[in-house]
């Protein structure tokens, strides 16, 4: 299926939903349309793909409430367009109201213990847990899905317990792949640009750990508050109303929070404080992130910058990062 065509088809699929039309018919209509000839086995599977529930004996409007709302699914992915210089961002989008739920930059979003610390902190900041979570294939999502099938656990509906969290193609994660094509126009496409002139310049060599520990202590903590501020503005702003979606139209953070006013309803649960104090005793997730340089570069790279009084910024971040650099070589 092609990553372009993957909106249209969902919008297809909703409107049929929302139309009633029999299931059978439904296949029908995707092969005349899309060229794909689908079993109803295979129907069925997109349609819980892409959170569709099929309520054929239900009005219009009935399957609509049923398959909207904020915290119904939490779509989290990573960006990968800075890892030549070891930055790597890691991001939740609620798919009903499409706040950005968290969006934090580290030297990894490989590691399942760092992207489940952003995942644990939220459902512990929010007191909400979703009810589905939904990756790419990769071992960076196991703890999150352990920890959302723990807290689902017990509860009643379809989609508790081991289907409460979705594994599938980046393809089927279209809410938050979208949104990092937004984030590259917005924010990233800067640094990306910055941060490529170091090596034409020769100031970046990639087997420099001095290089490497360097940047990272000048532009990772840079990038990580443009990114919240970015979150902020996001989050506040309006969406508009977009022609064949079946989403509301308005701003994230009030469709997130209040979402029976845009047509959905909350779809989340509480988590129970005894389930997040187990998951923490199991896997840390309350300790703050590990340094991302070595104690003594840290030390270093503070003194200069007390010394000189320098507090790093956009304007200024590529000749702090130079002088950093000779300082460090020379004190190593």
């Amino acid at each position: 299926m092609a990553a372009e065509s993957v909106e249209d088809i969902e919008s297809f699929l909703w409107a049929k939903v929302k139309a009633l039309k029999p299931i059978k018919i439904i296949c029908r209509y995707v092969e005349r349309d899309f060229a794909m000839s689908w079993s109803i086995a295979t129907l069925k599977r997109r349609l819980r793909e892409f959170g569709i529930t099929y309520y054929r004996s239900e009005s219009p409007d009935d399957v609509r409430r049923a398959v909207q709302g904020s915290n119904w699914v939490w779509s989290l992915d990573g960006w990968d367009k800075l890892k030549e210089f070891d930055i790597y961002v890691y991001g939740g989008i609620d798919t009903f109201s499409r706040r950005l739920l968290w969006l934090h930059a580290f030297t990894s979003n490989r590691d399942p213990y760092i992207v489940a610390k952003y995942y644990f902190q939220f459902v512990c900041s929010e007191k909400v847990i979703p009810r589905r979570t939904r990756t790419d294939y990769g071992r960076e999502a196991t703890i999150i899905a352990q920890c959302q099938t723990f807290f689902r656990r017990n509860h009643g509906d379809d989609y508790a317990f081991s289907r409460s969290h979705q594994y599938g193609p980046s393809t089927l994660n279209q809410t938050i792949e979208s949104w990092w094509s937004r984030q590259r126009k917005l924010n990233s496409q800067y640094w990306m640009d910055e941060l490529k002139e170091l090596v034409e310049d020769g100031l970046w060599e990639k087997h420099n750990v001095i290089d490497r520990w360097c940047l990272l202590y000048t532009y990772l903590p840079l990038f990580e508050r443009e990114l919240q501020e970015l979150l902020g503005d996001y989050n506040s702003h309006k969406i508009r109303k977009q022609r064949g979606k079946q989403r509301p139209d308005g701003v994230p953070e009030d469709m997130f929070h209040f979402p029976e006013m845009y047509g959905g309803s909350e779809m989340g649960y509480a988590p129970l404080p005894q389930d997040l104090e187990e998951i923490d005793r199991q896997f840390n997730l309350s300790e703050p992130l590990p340094r991302f340089v070595p104690n003594a570069v840290q030390l270093l790279c503070d003194e200069w910058c007390q010394r000189n009084c320098a507090q790093i910024s956009i304007r200024n971040a590529c000749t702090i990062y130079t002088r950093l650099r000779c300082y460090v070589n020379s004190n190593m």
